[in-house]
């Protein structure tokens, strides 16, 4: 197990007295001053949020750690696009090569204008190949992102990531949590999986509930309690089929197979697998993973060693590998998500 494995198991697991809570305490107090500091001085308005003519939702999380929300902003632009609506997915573009200092306008209304993951980042490009007459701007100032957005003819901003971001005013805050993970051990960064205290909650207008653990389940006394909050949703997301990107050939539940992913949760992606695949070894890379092409031949080397037929990976993973020669076809899980955008947009 790498060392950020250990850390996200510490962060979601019950706090104890260990060496890494004596070396987390002293930072994540430090950290809880500089948050509420900043919070507090927006709250006074010493600090402001600057705005744009046309609404903003932000798509966020309290947590570290893949939650989902790559999916949800895609659900949501095309929601609002059949709407009527002319969506524009504003997002950091995490590892990604273009300037931080413009607004890149990676696909507009009708076509991608930059399809390279390596230049705009992993997620970004997932995004831009999932939507329709959506635009998607990556850069790191999301008030110019937004200005852009709008004056290249955006009706509304979907604002992926940025609850802590708090530069670009909101009018609607989507706030995403893990079911199974939900706040982990309750503190803040370094010591939790916190980016903000638990009070700030309050700063959300809906919680969305993301539930990937292959069940469909509904609000229940447990989620109530933990939030106290009034609006809650959940989303499931649900295993469909396992696919490979070249020729659209479906993998056969029951078949041999090595599973890899450079995700923030990786668990539950290989709990998908495990249950319809016989994976043989599972491969882990720290999230947003640059791949290359000795890690596909390595990957190959290894499925081929154990009697593996089939590689298998996310679609966010495979944007950044579709161009590498593989010896073995490569599929991806494809997932369905059972989502209530119009009650969460109202």
């Amino acid at each position: 197990m790498d060392l950020i494995s250990k850390i996200q198991k510490f962060h979601y697991s019950k706090l104890h007295f260990s060496a890494l809570t004596v070396l987390f305490a002293p930072i994540s107090f430090l950290y809880f001053i500089f948050i509420s500091t900043k919070n507090f001085l927006y709250k006074i308005n010493l600090l402001k949020s600057k705005k744009v003519d046309i609404k903003v939702i932000c798509v966020g999380n309290l947590t570290t750690g893949g939650v989902g929300k790559t999916p949800v902003v895609i659900e949501l632009a095309n929601y609002l696009a059949n709407s009527g609506e002319k969506p524009a997915i504003i997002t950091r573009g995490y590892k990604g090569k273009l300037s931080n200092n413009s607004a890149n306008i990676t696909r507009d209304f009708s076509s991608i204008l930059i399809n390279d993951p390596i230049l705009s980042g992993d997620e970004p490009n997932l995004i831009a190949n999932s939507v329709n007459n959506t635009m998607v701007l990556v850069g790191r100032d999301r008030h110019k992102l937004a200005l852009c957005a709008k004056e290249n003819g955006a009706t509304v901003i979907l604002m992926d990531d940025g609850f802590t971001n708090r530069k670009l005013h909101k009018d609607q805050t989507i706030l995403l949590f893990d079911y199974e993970k939900l706040v982990g051990n309750g503190c803040l960064l370094p010591l939790g999986p916190l980016r903000e205290p638990m009070s700030e909650i309050k700063r959300a207008d809906k919680i969305l509930i993301i539930n990937k653990t292959g069940n469909k389940v509904e609000i229940d006394e447990k989620l109530i309690k933990q939030f106290k909050f009034k609006d809650i949703f959940v989303c499931n997301v649900i295993p469909d089929v396992v696919k490979n990107q070249t020729n659209g050939n479906i993998l056969s539940k029951g078949e041999k197979a090595l599973a890899f992913t450079g995700i923030g949760s990786p668990n539950q992606f290989f709990n998908f697998l495990n249950k319809d695949f016989e994976i043989l070894s599972q491969h882990s890379f720290q999230d947003h993973h640059s791949y290359t092409q000795e890690d596909i031949k390595k990957l190959n080397q290894n499925a081929l060693k154990i009697g593996a037929k089939a590689l298998i990976t996310t679609t966010k993973d495979y944007v950044k590998i579709k161009d590498f020669n593989s010896s073995l076809d490569i599929y991806t899980l494809e997932l369905k998500i059972d989502l209530n955008a119009e009650g969460i947009l109202k």
